[in-house]
């Protein structure tokens, strides 16, 4: 939870779909509010998340089938990881 903030989800329909994230599950849609203080570092964390959403979301076919994402997360993954140890 964050310090000092709301955060509140509606379910927007009852229709789910396979996730096309590494770990698996699925995807309900739903409607996510989140309000927080505002400060320096929540509103870096907010840009970096808009900035990933943006990058990295990407919406399924006709079909509802996603593209296979798993090796490029994992070599973006490698990557940072190897940056932030220099």
């Amino acid at each position: 939870m964050l310090r000092g903030g709301v955060v509140t989800v509606e379910v927007t329909d009852n229709k789910h779909r396979r996730s096309p994230l590494v770990q698996g599950g699925l995807e309900i849609p739903v409607k996510l509010t989140a309000e927080i203080d505002f400060s320096e570092t929540n509103d870096a964390i907010m840009k970096r998340l808009k900035q990933l959403v943006t990058e990295k979301y990407r919406e399924p076919d006709t079909d509802g089938n996603f593209e296979d994402c798993t090796k490029i997360v994992l070599q973006e993954l490698f990557e940072e990881s190897n940056s932030d140890d220099e």
